[in-house]
């Protein structure tokens, strides 16, 4: 059976592409690409059996995808990606069948399998609806809906334990490193989380468009596209420098796409809604809830109400624009009354903050003075995001770390009553469980 395949293949290698009729065209290119898909499956389950019957070790390899790639031309991460998932797969029967039936291909079960990684029995219960549910779907719609499921998946483990944010948001892993090389160049390198990189993406391309726009770019020029975005770069950085936000110019911006269901916080409980759940970027990075409620705290936003379907397609129902940013002159009050950043401690300056709404738009639907405070970049985070609450009753700025620790802000001249403490938890009576334990 091997060998006919190899045969079929062969023959459409050695024919000529050029001279293939249009319809042999099509039909080879759908062929081969549903071959390939079950060429990985194949190869996947017999590195997995021949690494599992130890055949690797009889001439020394240390491992079954060590041992083909010296007999092949395949490359060492693809062998063992393949020899992974071909173990995960035998757990996996649903997406097996899937792909050994060329229903799901190569990519779609890849992006299954790294889901699952961690939540292996949550995996296991929605298994057959997941492959259910993305089979029709393309690639770049699939990758959505899996991320959704596994942001649901991320909720239900945060519920019950502290293991921290999701690494493609978490803005205390960004870093930078701007280091002088040979002739007083510099050498930048960054590794930051997925709303700021795609800020930067944004900010890139849309300067990169006027340039072409206005003539400073063009098919001609001798540049290549890394040597245009280092012009654009040099560009945001002009404009940070002449003035940022106190000069009128807006922040760059991200478009995010957020299920309304999902921002109130309704729950989810099967596999069909969990994966039309949306909020994610344009690219299809799914975010956190409390990553687009940060977001959307102090933005100019247009809402385009929108049915979505897991499809793929969307049907925009109408537009509602809002102004959930303070206007220059609510911000001079601000500005006039915070002085900075109001978090305990913390001594941003007015230039480093955003507007937080104590009372989440999605909820008050306003933008009012009063119920609006500064807040720096990082403690606005770790308010939406970090379990910190904030509130602001009659002009005093009131904060409550995770731990119910009350945090009191005291303006100077003022004197606040300390805040009652916290009744003591009483222990279970006799004959009934501990709910909270």
């Amino acid at each position: 059976m091997v060998q006919a395949v190899i045969d079929a293949v062969e023959a459409l290698v050695v024919a000529d592409a050029a001279a293939a009729p249009d319809e042999d065209l099509v039909d080879d290119l759908i062929g081969l690409a549903g071959v390939s898909g079950l060429v990985d499956v194949a190869l996947a389950r017999r590195l997995s059996v021949f690494g599992a019957r130890g055949l690797h070790a009889r001439e020394g390899a240390t491992n079954a995808h060590a041992w083909l790639e010296v007999r092949s031309e395949l490359a060492s991460d693809r062998l063992y990606r393949l020899h992974r998932s071909g173990s995960d797969l035998v757990a996996c029967p649903h997406v097996l069948g899937a792909y050994e039936s060329g229903t799901l291909g190569s990519a779609k079960v890849e992006m299954l399998l790294r889901a699952r990684a961690g939540f292996v029995e949550l995996f296991a219960e929605d298994e057959a609806d997941l492959v259910a549910a993305i089979a029709p779907l393309s690639v770049a719609q699939a990758k959505t809906a899996i991320g959704s499921w596994r942001r649901h998946a991320e909720a239900l483990r945060d519920s019950q334990s502290d293991d921290g944010v999701d690494p493609a948001t978490d803005e205390s892993r960004n870093t930078l490193h701007a280091s002088k090389t040979f002739g007083g160049r510099f050498k930048i390198d960054a590794d930051v989380d997925a709303v700021t990189g795609q800020r930067f993406v944004d900010e890139l391309e849309a300067r990169r468009a006027a340039r072409f726009a206005d003539g400073t770019f063009h098919a001609d020029d001798g540049l290549v596209r890394s040597q245009r975005d280092a012009v654009a770069f040099g560009e945001i950085l002009a404009a940070g420098a002449l003035g940022g936000e106190h000069r009128g110019g807006p922040r760059p911006s991200v478009h995010v796409s957020c299920d309304a269901k999902d921002l109130l916080g309704s729950a989810a409980e099967e596999v069909a809604d969990i994966v039309n759940r949306r909020c994610h970027l344009d690219d299809g990075t799914v975010l956190g809830r409390s990553v687009a409620e940060r977001l959307l705290c102090d933005a100019d936003v247009t809402e385009v109400l929108t049915y979505f379907g897991i499809d793929g397609t969307r049907l925009p129902l109408g537009v509602v624009h809002h102004r959930r940013r303070p206007t220059r002159r609510e911000r001079d009050a601000l500005r006039e009354r915070d002085r900075g950043c109001v978090f305990p401690g913390c001594t941003a300056p007015v230039g480093r903050t955003d507007a937080h709404h104590t009372v989440p738009y999605e909820i008050g639907r306003r933008t009012k003075l009063d119920e609006l405070v500064l807040l720096c970049r990082f403690h606005h985070h770790q308010v939406h995001e970090g379990g910190f609450r904030l509130a602001r009753t009659q002009g005093h700025v009131h904060v409550t770390a995770p731990d119910g620790t009350p945090l009191t802000v005291v303006p100077p001249g003022h004197k606040v009553p300390p805040p009652t403490p916290p009744p003591r938890r009483q222990p279970p009576q006799p004959g009934t469980d501990d709910l909270a334990a």
